[in-house]
């Protein structure tokens, strides 16, 4: 029944948003594959525009022993988070496990749904929401977002980006970020593809390093506030 009641509203929300095009002068989204999800003609002159990170607040900060090999951080209570969460735990680490008993994962990351709670163990620690969550992501040597339903731009990985972590997501959430695989980030599609993506980094300094500077830099370049809205106000006083 909810899944037939939100099938009824997706096709009411879509109607809506394309009776109401024609009424707004300009229009932004934030990466070409939410653009694309618009079907009807007029949606190729939605303009691009996409999120920032605050630099300035999201940078490294040094954290040494660190206590997690693995993060991954977000709303908990969030369907695609509480499905990433899940497909970490219970379908990529256990392959992780099988080379590296002990490494320690933490999920971080605001109201915890009573599926990601019953994920804690002994290895798995569930933070739930914390004052300051740039301490999370510093806490980890991996950052892994395996987030199966691309939606938008995933600000989390923007984030620990920013803070120099390296980082492994999909190749769906990487088509809206842009970033270089093998160059800044690491891509995997798989279970297995994630282990030996994890693998890689957590055994290796140099490479973690590496994919960590580029991802920094990557983001500074790309994705400051400041670019952010000066191309957002370039595009609306254009129209205006």
């Amino acid at each position: 029944p909810v899944k037939q009641l939100l099938a009824w509203e997706a096709k009411k929300v879509a109607a809506f948003e394309k009776a109401i095009f024609t009424d707004f002068n300009t229009h932004t989204v934030i990466s070409s594959q939410d653009r694309d999800k618009y079907i009807f003609p007029e949606s190729r002159f939605i303009k691009i525009v996409p999120n920032g990170v605050d630099v300035n607040y999201f940078k490294p900060i040094a954290a040494s022993p660190k206590p997690y090999d693995i993060a991954f951080i977000g709303n908990l209570g969030y369907y695609n988070n509480v499905e990433a969460a899940k497909y970490l735990v219970k379908e990529i680490m256990p392959l992780v496990w099988k080379s590296n008993p002990k490494y320690k994962v933490l999920l971080a990351g605001a109201r915890p749904s009573n599926e990601v709670l019953k994920l804690e163990n002994a290895l798995v620690n569930v933070s739930g929401w914390v004052e300051d969550i740039r301490q999370s992501y510093a806490s980890a040597k991996v950052f892994v977002a395996p987030i199966l339903l691309a939606v938008g731009l995933q600000n989390k990985l923007l984030e620990a980006m920013a803070m120099g972590i390296p980082c492994v997501t999909t190749s769906a959430v990487n088509n809206a970020i842009g970033a270089e695989s093998g160059v800044s980030i690491l891509l995997a599609d798989s279970p297995e593809e994630f282990a030996v993506q994890i693998g890689r980094l957590t055994s290796g300094e140099a490479l973690r390093n590496k994919i960590g500077n580029e991802g920094l830099s990557f983001v500074q370049k790309n994705y400051s506030w400041e670019s952010a809205v000066y191309e957002l106000n370039q595009f609306i006083s254009a129209k205006i």
